[in-house]
């Protein structure tokens, strides 16, 4: 505290002469004094936490006086947090706050009911799949979001769209047929038309050539270009080609890059308000929900009666039946009907069963997953035949809840077509639902899920002799 004196001549020291010479000796200045955490200067010198304290608030009111100010400044923040912590803290806090007050831009699917279904259409900021078999109409889907990115709102962004492809060109010639068969064009007024010089297009020959466009070049054509829209068509071409087998390096090498390009399409659509859609393929899988549902129940058991039935319920362990069936229902198997899109319903015997390509590690990358499907069921028109049928439904999203019930939809010239069944609803929140559906469709009180509700299905002294459905 030597220059304590020259910073502030008329400063009185006598109330802290027991202070300023242990201050002195460790070379304390008043620079550091009044800037540093007191409760690092009380450890350091050591002092009294409270001495220091004080002392430094007498300096800076002394300081503030100096420079004709009697106004204290505000407390200052504990130095553990630091300047660039805090700053962090407050880039987060800002751009939560902005994405809570900002409404979501949706972009139409040029159909109403599966907007509907949808929750409003796909939206900006956030990472969509659509995943399929062949043939269900995955790329006439987002040909449709190609033609919609581009209109003004309430349809579209008014942005460009970029379409990026890993296997078929763009088909402009489909593009041309929905905008001369779709009725939503017709007497729509030219300034509010889809722009087909917005809709740019690139081909991925190679999986490097993939990891650079999506992670290096196209964050910056976003900001380029002005794109509202990404689609990726599809996303498991080069992975499939890149990482075969099942060796477990492979699937570490692919997870990681799987991780990488889900973090690289997030950080797109988060922070430059981009729409992200990607197009995915299936795999068969070969487990049955016959299988799936048959290793519920576990084969009888003898027990000893040698015990009293108080000694064998703390002695024995726990019943094969009952842990047999929790490790069921926390298994992959049974887990994964609640994001694939496929198994949900647990008494469809008939349902082919599907899996999303890249597994797990990729589903946890996605924002949303939107699953078609074709269905082989019975015609109406012409009994004992069976006839294909499309359903559309959202397994899972952020910004709206699951569907209850899936849409059946059509290929036309105009492409997707939502046909909704007569008195059933469309989307998720439905709770308040009476209405009667099909015999397909109908909501069953026994369904098989039912019955994880019920205390005595999960119990280690259950009958063995029970058996659930």
């Amino acid at each position: 505290m030597s220059d304590l004196s020259e910073v502030l001549p008329h400063f009185d020291l006598k109330p802290w002469k027991h202070l300023t010479f242990s201050l002195e000796k460790k070379g304390i200045s008043t620079a550091e004094l009044v800037s540093r955490d007191a409760k690092f200067l009380a450890k350091t010198i050591p002092l009294p936490l409270r001495e220091v304290e004080r002392m430094t608030k007498a300096v800076v009111k002394a300081l503030h006086e100096d420079m004709g100010s009697n106004t204290m400044p505000p407390p200052l923040l504990p130095r553990r947090e630091g300047v660039e912590p805090l700053r962090k803290r407050q880039r987060t806090e800002a751009k939560e706050s902005a994405r809570q007050d900002t409404k979501i831009k949706f972009t139409t699917t040029l159909d109403p009911s599966i907007d509907q279904l949808l929750g409003g259409g796909i939206p900006a900021g956030h990472v969509t799949e659509v995943v399929g078999e062949s043939a269900v109409g995955k790329t006439q889907f987002v040909h449709a979001l190609l033609l919609s990115g581009t209109m003004p709102a309430p349809h579209g962004f008014g942005k460009a769209v970029l379409y990026v492809t890993t296997e078929d060109d763009l088909k402009t010639i489909r593009l041309e047929q929905m905008l001369q068969t779709h009725p939503l064009f017709k007497n729509m007024p030219e300034n509010e038309l889809p722009n087909t010089n917005l809709i740019y297009t690139t081909k991925i020959h190679k999986f490097a050539e993939q990891e650079y466009m999506l992670e290096s070049r196209v964050p910056v054509e976003v900001e380029r270009q002005n794109i509202g829209l990404i689609v990726l068509d599809s996303v498991a071409a080069h992975f499939r080609t890149q990482f075969p087998g099942n060796d477990l390096k492979v699937l570490i090498a692919r997870s990681a890059a799987l991780t990488r390009l889900g973090a690289a399409l997030r950080k797109m659509a988060h922070d430059k308000g981009v729409a992200v859609v990607i197009t995915n393929q299936v795999a068969d899988r070969f487990d049955d929900i016959r299988a799936i549902r048959d290793r519920l129940r576990v084969a009888k058991s003898t027990q000893s009666s040698s015990a009293t039935p108080d000694t064998a319920r703390r002695l024995q362990p726990p019943n094969p039946v009952s842990q047999a069936r929790r490790d069921e229902v926390m298994s992959l198997d049974h887990q994964q009907r609640f994001f694939t899109g496929w198994g949900d319903d647990l008494n469809n015997e008939n349902e082919k069963m599907k899996t999303p390509a890249l597994g797990l590690t990729w589903a946890n990358q996605l924002d949303a997953r939107i699953v078609l499907k074709i269905v082989q069921e019975y015609s109406t028109n012409e009994p004992g035949e069976f006839e294909r049928k499309r359903y559309m439904s959202v397994v899972f999203a952020k910004w709206t809840a699951p569907s209850r019930f899936p849409l059946p939809y059509e290929l036309r010239m105009q492409g997707l077509v939502g046909t909704p069944e007569e008195g059933v609803p469309i989307g998720g929140d439905h709770d308040d639902f009476d209405g009667e559906l099909h015999t397909e469709a109908k909501h069953d009180s026994s369904n098989e899920d039912v019955r994880f509700l019920d205390p005595k299905y999960w119990a280690d002294d259950i009958n063995l002799d029970e058996e659930y459905p």
